[in-house]
């Protein structure tokens, strides 16, 4: 009690009450009780309202989900497969259908398609009749209008089909279930999207105001809400494993801690008590009554300290959290506004996470620029490669801008391409029908073998200039239509849009030092590294390279014995997660998928937005002086209010209000710790 000050304030309060009963100051007696009652509830308010981001990040948390029982789809894995690496769930074998080509996902409300552009060999069609005719719904392989199981179903059947699931609790969810997420409902576990696009709200998660729109094949994290029609989604992982439930663990963790310097204030609440014993003895000595005891008494108050410090640190945390900044304690709240040196992961981090299309070199000239985006695009959406993610971003938007929704209410719903016969070769690339067109995606031996080749075409790109050979940052993938090389897109890795001001904006907070710490070449860092605003570049460095330069930093700083240095290292995947352990405080800046990364951090970046570094550290800041702010106003005002009470100049009864009124003042100022700093 005495350390946590809860004694100073009873024997405060206790003290004041029996003095002021002695010298029949009964009003004065009075307050004080009314004082003690409302001292409290001031507090559960100021600690409710500090709170409530975390409250609603942790009461947001769904409980039950709604598991499909159409026949064939109720299998799934229990915790121990799910833990066993070397287990393989059915609807993972080869034979699993595709997003694109599940029957789930063929109802007009998911997916529009055009069945009849759509060309199924004779093997596949009798392995769909076999599944379909055993009502294994999972691997049925062909469209509903070949599908003998559902030939007689009808629209008004399938969504009464729809609804025919379960509800039950989460924690009883299995990796392989399907499940169902009717609008408005909180995604419970993390999966994959079956049904052909969803519209999500992830506020909860990361912060973005910004609806996400998503298509089939697509992971969703849970705590998303679900901003459209019906969606379908396999669960990928148990609850206590998905990505809300993590965060929870992050906000129970940041709640249930206490900063040094909120037990540095509790402490601070002890010599406080002793100071205003010592100044109401000097005044009933100095002028002999004892009701100069008493009247300093009724202004003395701890609380500022004791309250308003801690409020603070909590509205600051939640501050944080709203913004989609989760952190692990709020000791590192405090770290945050003193942080002097920060070094950055380039790829993923400064830049963008996959590379971006940057030209397209057009051979064919019957063809445009923008078709073969598109189309390569689309067929990129089916692929893991690297270089994949960026194609597949840059035909999604070329795509969206040329064939706009016809329902205005819901711009998810708009016709895509027909893509079958999908076949990835490893190392080599990806070939598939889209539209009715033969595309092949990568490697120019790949895109061209076993076809007529443009031979025209081939002793083009041989006689391409100097000028137009690829920069050492660039990478370039070829693509062929129905076996005539067409073009080659050109890609490399960019930097964010708003690393540059990202950069400025922590030079303005205080950052004395800014590096990259990479792995990439000098060549490609150095020309990330100008185009952000950043000199101090260490390039070919290994994950271990990375975490003995920050070592040694830290090491050569506490040698040099100058102001206090507060290191801070920003990344984003799992070979960051050594050097961000490290780090007096580790940042990773996610999308919610790179577990490693967010489990060795201290600061959790949910919306994947660079910017939000900089703003960590002004929230901190602003807390912080918010916290001083507050301690000084309070504290200081209790004191001068004491000086003055032990001359005679404030009489109980008014110096018991002015107390209550010293407490309020300096609580709601701590509060505003929550506003944004304008």
């Amino acid at each position: 009690h005495l350390l946590h000050g809860t004694l100073g304030i009873d024997l405060l309060a206790f003290v004041a009450l029996l003095a002021t009963l002695c010298i029949g100051e009964f009003w004065a007696s009075y307050l004080i009780v009314v004082m003690v009652w409302t001292g409290e509830a001031i507090e559960d308010f100021a600690h409710m309202k500090a709170q409530r981001n975390l409250s609603l990040l942790v009461s947001a948390a769904p409980k039950t989900a709604h598991l499909m029982t159409l026949p064939g789809i109720e299998h799934g894995m229990n915790h121990n497969q799910a833990n066993d690496e070397s287990y393989e769930p059915p609807c993972l074998s080869e034979n699993q259908c595709k997003p694109s080509s599940c029957v789930l996902c063929q109802h007009a409300e998911f997916r529009k398609v055009d069945a009849a552009n759509s060309k199924q060999s004779n093997s596949s069609e009798q392995n769909c009749e076999s599944n379909c005719e055993n009502n294994n719904l999972q691997n049925c392989n062909c469209k509903r209008n070949n599908c003998p199981f559902l030939q007689t179903s009808t629209d008004n059947e399938i969504s009464s089909n729809l609804q025919r699931y379960a509800t039950v609790a989460v924690d009883d969810l299995k990796v392989g279930n399907v499940i169902i997420v009717l609008p408005g409902e909180t995604v419970p576990v993390d999966g994959e999207l079956l049904s052909g696009s969803a519209t999500l709200d992830t506020s909860a998660i990361n912060g973005e105001s910004v609806p996400r729109e998503v298509f089939a094949g697509a992971s969703v994290l849970s705590g998303c809400v679900n901003g459209g029609v019906v969606l379908i989604m396999r669960v990928t992982k148990l609850s206590e494993h998905s990505q809300y439930q993590k965060i929870m663990q992050l906000v129970e963790s940041a709640r249930s801690s206490r900063a040094a310097v909120v037990r540095f204030a509790d402490m601070l609440s002890v010599p406080f008590t002793v100071l205003s014993f010592l100044i109401a003895g000097f005044a009933w000595g100095f002028s002999g009554d004892a009701l100069r005891f008493a009247q300093v008494l009724v202004l003395a108050t701890p609380c500022p300290l004791l309250i308003a410090v801690p409020v603070a640190c909590m509205a600051g945390t939640g501050r944080l959290a709203k913004l989609g900044i989760v952190v692990k304690s709020q000791d590192v709240l405090e770290q945050l506004s003193r942080v002097t040196d920060v070094f950055f992961d380039k790829t993923g981090t400064l830049t963008v996470k996959q590379p971006q299309v940057v030209n397209v070199e057009v051979i064919d000239t019957a063809q445009k620029a923008d078709r073969i985006v598109m189309l390569a695009g689309v067929l990129e959406t089916y692929s893991q490669h690297i270089l994949a993610g960026g194609i597949a971003k840059a035909g999604s938007v070329l795509w969206e801008r040329t064939h706009p929704s016809s329902t205005p209410q819901l711009p998810s719903v708009r016709e895509y391409p027909v893509v079958h016969s999908v076949k990835e070769t490893a190392g080599q690339g990806i070939q598939g029908v889209v539209d009715g067109v033969l595309v092949r995606v990568g490697r120019k031996k790949y895109v061209t073998e076993q076809t007529d080749i443009n031979k025209q075409g081939m002793s083009q790109i041989a006689a391409q200039p100097v000028s137009n050979a690829l920069a050492a940052d660039e990478m370039a993938t070829y693509v062929s239509f129905d076996g005539v090389l067409v073009g080659w897109i050109v890609l490399k890795d960019v930097p964010r849009d708003n690393a540059k001001s990202t950069i400025e904006a922590l030079r303005t907070l205080g950052a004395r030092s800014i590096s990259i710490l990479t792995g990439d070449s000098l060549q490609a860092a150095t020309t990330i590294g100008k185009g952000v605003g950043i000199d101090t570049i260490y390039a070919d460095l290994l994950p271990q390279d990375k975490l003995a330069y920050v070592k040694k930093h830290n090491y050569n700083a506490a040698k040099s014995k100058k102001d206090s240095t507060v290191t801070m290292m920003v990344g984003d995947g799992v070979n960051d997660a050594p050097v961000l352990a490290a780090s007096d405080i580790g940042v990773a800046v996610t999308d919610g998928t790179d577990t490693a990364a967010s489990e060795c951090a201290q600061v959790v970046i949910m919306n994947n937005d660079i910017s939000s570094v900089a703003s960590a550290i002004r929230v901190a800041k602003h807390t912080k002086r918010v916290m001083v702010q507050s301690v000084l106003m309070g504290i200081g005002l209790a004191i001068i209010s004491m000086i003055f009470a032990a001359f005679g100049f404030i009489p109980a009864v008014i110096g018991a209000m002015m107390q209550e009124a010293i407490d309020v003042v300096a609580i709601m100022w701590a509060l505003t710790a929550l506003r944004e700093r304008k």
